[in-house]
């Protein structure tokens, strides 16, 4: 994970290592819940996350925590977001990913 400013400065990198999950939607929702969690416990409050999940991140967006498989994790991941209106997710394709 990679905290930058609005201007492509990075602040901070951390990486995170999770046993052999197998799901990759499974991964990728626990990374973005530890970089939710990450950043709010760091005090920021106006934080915008990217990522090239586009299902997570339709989710996300629309609220929607319907996908049994994932279920609880993507509660918890709406949560974040919910609870924190500065919070705000946005898809960027692999091709943008630098």
């Amino acid at each position: 994970m990679v905290l930058m400013t609005s201007s492509q400065e990075v602040i901070l990198a951390r990486g995170i290592q999770f046993p052999e999950l197998g799901d990759p939607m499974v991964i990728e929702l626990l990374t973005l819940r530890e970089a939710v969690g990450w950043c709010l416990g760091l005090g920021f409050t106006e934080v915008r996350f990217e990522g090239d999940a586009k299902v997570i991140i339709d989710k996300i967006i629309s609220r929607q925590a319907s996908d049994n498989r994932v279920g609880a994790i993507l509660e918890e991941v709406l949560h974040y977001f919910l609870s924190n209106p500065g919070l705000a997710v946005r898809f960027i394709g692999r091709s943008t990913i630098g």
